[in-house]
C-alpha cells in the first residue's frame, strides 16, 4: 500500500513538474513586460498599483490618489509576495511567479475536487487517485493557463483560492461541524473576494447552504472568518464613493456592456471617455465618473430590462463556454508577446481543446445523473458564485474559468477514465455503490 501511494505522489510530482517546465518555457520565450499606453491596460494597472502596494500604499493608485477603480486584492498579494522574497525579483517577475505558484496550488487542490465528485461511485481509491493525476495532468497543457500565465490578472491566483475553499467546504458540509474547516473554507473564500470581487455571492452562499443542513455554527464561523479580508476593501470603496463590494470598473463596465448584444467587448464612446478620464490625477475625477456610470447603467437596465436581459444567456456562452481569451488578450493588452504571427494557431487549438473537455464533463454529468451519482454542492457554489460576474463581464472567458477548472476537469477526468475503462472492459467503472 506505501509503494502505492509513493508511486502516486511520484506520478504526481512529475506531472507537476512537467507543468512548471512548459510554464517556464513559455514565459522565457513568450513574456514581455506590459508596456504603457494611452489607454492604460489591466497588467500595467496591477503592476503599479503592486509597486506602491510594496512602498505601503495599498489603497492607492498607481497616479498617486486614493481609488476603487480596481480591486486591490491581487497587487496587494503581489506585493506580500515580494516581501516575503525580500524584494529579490522585480514586481513583474514576482506576479509571474505567483501565478506559476498558483498553478501548483489549483493542481493538487483539483486532486481533492476529483475524489468529492466520485465519492459517490463504486470506484477504488485507486481508480479514483488515478483520476485525479489525469485532472492534474489535464490542467498542465490547458493552454488558455499556460497562456495566462504571463498575464498580470487576478484570475489565477483567485482560481487557486476558490478550489481550496470548495475543497475544505464540500468536507465541512459532509463532517457536520469542524472549526478547521470552517476557518480554512471562510477564508479562502473572504481571500478570492478579496481578489476578485466578481465572485462575491460566494460569501453569501455557502453560509446559506449550510444554514440549509441546520449546521448554524458552521455557518457563523465561515462568514465571519470569510467577511474579514473584504471589510478593508468595502470601507475604502465606500470611501471614494463606489459603494461597498462594487469597484469604480464595474459599473463601466456594466454601463458599456448594455451595447453589444452578441456579448463581445467594444467601447461606447461615452464609456471610453469615462475610462480615460477615471485615470487622470484627481480622486474626484474618479468619482464622478464612477457616478455618471452608474446611473446611465441603472437608467437604461430600468428603461430596457429585457433587452438586458435577453443578452444574458450568449453572455452567459461566452463565459463558460468558451476558451481562447488568454491568447487574445495578451497581444491587445499590451503584453507584447511575441507570437503575434501564430497567434490564429494558438488560439484554435486553446478552443478545441476546451470544447473536447467540455463536451466529456458534459457527458459524464448527463450519465452521473441519470445514475443518482451527481455531487451537487461543488456545482452550485461554483456556478451561482460565479454568475455575479458575468452580467458585468464583456462576455469574456476568464469569468467562466472558476467553472471550467473545479468543475469541467475533475468531471472531464472521471470521463476519460470511464471511457477507457468501457473500451478496455466493456463497463464503466464509476457507477454506482
Amino acid at each position: 500500500m506505501l509503494k502505492k501511494i509513493n508511486s502516486q505522489i511520484w506520478f504526481l510530482v512529475i506531472i507537476l513538474g512537467c507543468g512548471v517546465v512548459v510554464r517556464g518555457v513559455f514565459l522565457a520565450k513568450y513574456a514581455r513586460l506590459p508596456s504603457d499606453q494611452k489607454f492604460v491596460a489591466d497588467p500595467y494597472a496591477y503592476l503599479m498599483m503592486a509597486n506602491r502596494a510594496y512602498h505601503g500604499h495599498l489603497f492607492v493608485s498607481f497616479r498617486g490618489f486614493r481609488t476603487s477603480y480596481l480591486s486591490v486584492g491581487y497587487p496587494a498579494t503581489i506585493a506580500l509576495a515580494q516581501r516575503i522574497t525580500c524584494g529579490l525579483m522585480s514586481t513583474w517577475r514576482t506576479a509571474l511567479m505567483l501565478n506559476v505558484l498558483s498553478y501548483i496550488l489549483t493542481s493538487i487542490g483539483i486532486i481533492r475536487v476529483v475524489r468529492i465528485f466520485a465519492q459517490r461511485t463504486s470506484a477504488s481509491a485507486r481508480t479514483v487517485s488515478v483520476a485525479g493525476l489525469v485532472a492534474t495532468a489535464v490542467l498542465a497543457i490547458y493552454p488558455d493557463f499556460v497562456f495566462a500565465t504571463g498575464l498580470v490578472m487576478t484570475e489565477l491566483v483567485a482560481v487557486a483560492l476558490f478550489v481550496w475553499g470548495i475543497a475544505f467546504f464540500v468536507v465541512l458540509i459532509d463532517d457536520r461541524y469542524s472549526h478547521k474547516y470552517a476557518i480554512a473554507a471562510g477564508l479562502c473564500f473572504g481571500l478570492t473576494v478579496f481578489i476578485r470581487p466578481s465572485i462575491l455571492l460566494i460569501v453569501l452562499l455557502a453560509p446559506f447552504l449550510l444554514l440549509l443542513r441546520r449546521q448554524w455554527k458552521s455557518a457563523t464561523v465561515l462568514f465571519t472568518v470569510a467577511i474579514l479580508p473584504i471589510v478593508p476593501l468595502w470601507i475604502n470603496n465606500s470611501r471614494v464613493g463606489t459603494g461597498p463590494g462594487i469597484t469604480s470598473a464595474t459599473w463601466m463596465n456594466v454601463c458599456d456592456g448594455l451595447k453589444k448584444s452578441d456579448g463581445t467587448f467594444q467601447w461606447r464612446p461615452e464609456c471610453r471617455r469615462l475610462l480615460e478620464d477615471g485615470k487622470e490625477p484627481s480622486p474626484l475625477t474618479e468619482s464622478i465618473n464612477t457616478s455618471h456610470a452608474k446611473k446611465l447603467a441603472l437608467s437604461e437596465i430600468s428603461t430596457h430590462p429585457w433587452a438586458w436581459i435577453s443578452r444574458m444567456p450568449l453572455r452567459m456562452y461566452h463565459s463558460l463556454w468558451s476558451g481562447g481569451w488568454a491568447t487574445q488578450v495578451s497581444v491587445k493588452w499590451g503584453q507584447n508577446y511575441q507570437w503575434t504571427e501564430r497567434m490564429d494557431l494558438f488560439l484554435l487549438v486553446s478552443r478545441r481543446y476546451f470544447e473536447i473537455i467540455a463536451i466529456i464533463a458534459s457527458i459524464q454529468i448527463v450519465r452521473m445523473t441519470r445514475r443518482g451519482l451527481t455531487t451537487w454542492w461543488p456545482m452550485a457554489l461554483v456556478f451561482i458564485g460565479t454568475f455575479a460576474g458575468i452580467p458585468i463581464s464583456f462576455g469574456q472567458a476568464r469569468f467562466g474559468w472558476p467553472c471550467a477548472v473545479i468543475v469541467l476537469v475533475p468531471l472531464a477526468s472521471l470521463g476519460l477514465i470511464d471511457l477507457y475503462h468501457r473500451q478496455r472492459y466493456g463497463s464503466y467503472v464509476f457507477i454506482g455503490k
